[in-house]
């Protein structure tokens, strides 16, 4: 049997396609990190996202419908009851999911449950990546051990 792939899904509010230095930002070590991702795993060059407001755009990534089948048009709640959620999906094959930010704002509801999470509050609001990265370092460390 194949071994699972990794999976690690970058979302980030307000930033333009060429904002990652793998996408062509052209200020030199703007996303080292990323950069070093990209090179290592899958770049994908010819995506879209299905709405250019952030709420919406998490909504349909969750549920694979667009917001207005969702429930997720603007920051309206969305209708979960008979809709696989990603969360859901990736559990059921084995995966450990988490997530950093935007918790209460994107997943407000019981189903999504996520192994991990830590909301703006734990994390400097944003403005503080070393606390991104102690909270992911310790979340892929506890899913390597299983």
């Amino acid at each position: 049997m194949p071994e699972q792939p990794n999976i690690l899904l970058i979302t980030a509010d307000d930033m333009n396609w060429d904002a990652v230095g793998a996408y062509g930002c052209p200020v030199r070590e703007t996303t080292p990190n990323i950069d070093r991702l990209a090179s290592e795993g899958i770049c994908f060059n010819h995506a879209h996202v299905t709405i250019a407001v952030c709420q919406p755009s998490r909504s349909a990534l969750m549920t694979g419908r667009y917001p207005h089948r969702n429930g997720g048009e603007g920051f309206f709640h969305l209708r979960t009851t008979g809709i696989p959620i990603l969360p859901d999906l990736l559990r059921r094959e084995g995966y450990q999911v988490g997530i950093l930010g935007k918790v209460g704002h994107s997943t407000p509801y019981a189903e999504f449950k996520w192994d991990m999470t830590h909301d703006m509050d734990e994390l400097g609001h944003g403005r503080n990546p070393s606390v991104y990265g102690q909270y992911a370092s310790g979340f892929l460390t506890q899913a390597q051990a299983g």
